[in-house]
């Protein structure tokens, strides 16, 4: 068995088959009760009353500025004894706000020395009669004292409040001659301009963070708009919403490519965010006794000057760069570069062989009608693919897989299964449920409600 495979080969608390009548949420409150008194008498002896024997803490910044899985009741007691004495969780409650599982799991409140945060709480009865957790999750969401200006902290906007007055600019005027970085070094240098890029910058920008994404591709919104004709989201609108600006609550379910695309062009304007396009990164060096980086970058400047109300003037130039950001944040994509296997007398076959970013749309091929294609990989790109192949008159179309694939309907898939209490606008954070799951637990617990 392969180290991959015994990760996951965990046993958590058997749960009764039958219980009774149940108030979660009092249940869960009397057990964060208990856990608050724990951690501030700093009882960590008692913590056997609180979890099962093996259990998880999922830990994001809030005990530690880490990100820790703590597995087995004996070390999480030791962990919390380490850090809790610095860290001072407390005001632990739940949130009450829109529908999560409340049979299954609970999305907690809390506040520490230094912030306040969200987390997930998950307990099952345990054959003593106790309800116990085998998985707890916190992570700190925002420091005290550096809140987001949001709401009634939200900037005036005058002239008057912005810095040095009227004598530095209009907001017309000040957008334009920052977004140039000629007179100071950005903060943040972010490298990709899709949803991670625009949200990290949405997130500085809001909090005062000088920023600068850099991209490669002309607009904003290449990144979706440059991929297959009939590519649709994946991801239900609700879990993919922007920082500041949701989705309209009429907004589709599930986003056509093009559609997206437009989106995150607007976003980038209406939230002020510094972009230039058209550019690569040549090189990046990090300097310990500075703590900045040097990188240096190559971008192609497109202006259009106005010659007349009918006629216009474009002129391209490339110019070279180097920045200074005390930080580099990479948001390029986990799969953005194309993996293309080689095998086996290969140059011998007389047909196509492509990677599925470059598929644009089956329509486009004279020779589809009769053509036989092969789809290796069974993930998203893979049945848009092989179903754009067959609509369009292919003989036959496989598809190649390395192991099973669990097929489920939409509606049990998306709006139940995977998402049960998440899939609503007033729910908690898209990922705070999912990422309080050790991978491990995560793994068992879809496992059996595969089963189910």
């Amino acid at each position: 068995m392969s180290l991959s495979q015994t990760d996951y080969v965990i046993q958590l608390p058997k749960t009764p088959a039958t219980i009774g009548p149940l108030d979660p949420r009092a249940i869960a409150q009397k057990w964060l009760t208990g856990l608050e008194s724990l951690l501030t008498t700093g009882s960590f002896a008692q913590l056997p009353a609180l979890f099962h024997e093996d259990s998880w803490w999922r830990d994001r910044l809030a005990l530690t500025w880490d990100l820790r899985s703590i597995q087995s009741r004996a070390t999480i007691q030791a962990f919390l004894a380490e850090h809790q004495p610095g860290a001072a969780i407390s005001a632990l409650r739940l949130q009450h706000e829109g529908k999560v599982e409340p049979d299954q799991l609970d999305v907690l409140l809390f506040e520490t020395r230094v912030g306040r945060g969200e987390g997930v709480l998950r307990l099952t009865l345990g054959e003593d009669g106790v309800w116990k957790a085998y998985s707890m999750y916190t992570a700190l969401q925002e420091l005290k004292g550096l809140e987001e200006p949001l709401g009634i902290r939200r900037p005036h906007g005058t002239i008057e409040t912005m810095p040095r007055g009227l004598a530095g600019g209009n907001w017309l005027e000040r957008r334009q001659r920052l977004r140039g970085f000629r007179e100071e070094e950005p903060t943040a240098l972010i490298v990709g301009a899709g949803q991670a890029g625009l949200n990290i910058a949405a997130r500085l920008q809001s909090l005062g963070v000088s920023h600068l994404i850099v991209d490669r591709n002309e607009r904003v919104g290449d990144n979706w708009r440059k991929r297959y004709r009939t590519l649709v989201t994946h991801d239900p609108a609700e879990f993919t919403h922007m920082a500041y600006l949701p989705f309209p609550p009429n907004w589709p379910l599930f986003t056509p490519k093009d559609k997206l695309a437009d989106w995150f062009e607007a976003y980038a304007s209406i939230m002020e965010l510094n972009v230039w396009l058209s550019t690569s990164i040549i090189s990046a060096v990090y300097d310990d006794s500075h703590q900045t980086w040097t990188v240096t970058v190559t971008r192609t400047i497109t202006t259009t000057t106005a010659l007349s109300p009918t006629q216009t003037q474009t002129e391209t130039k490339q110019e070279t760069r180097t920045l200074h950001p005390r930080h580099l944040i990479w948001c390029t994509g986990h799969s953005g570069e194309p993996l293309v296997p080689t095998f086996k007398d290969q140059d011998q076959f007389s047909g196509r062989i492509y990677h599925a970013s470059e598929h644009t749309d089956a329509s486009t091929d004279p020779t589809v009608t009769g053509k036989r294609v092969v789809v290796v990989g069974t993930g998203n790109s893979g049945h848009d693919i092989a179903q754009n192949y067959y609509e369009n008159g292919a003989a036959q179309v496989t598809m190649l897989q390395r192991s099973g694939t669990y097929v489920i309907t939409a509606d049990k898939g998306v709006m139940m299964m995977m998402h049960e209490g998440l899939h609503e606008d007033n729910g908690p954070p898209g990922l705070l449920v999912p990422w309080g799951k050790p991978r491990p637990v995560s793994h068992l617990l879809e496992v059996s409600g595969a089963a189910d």
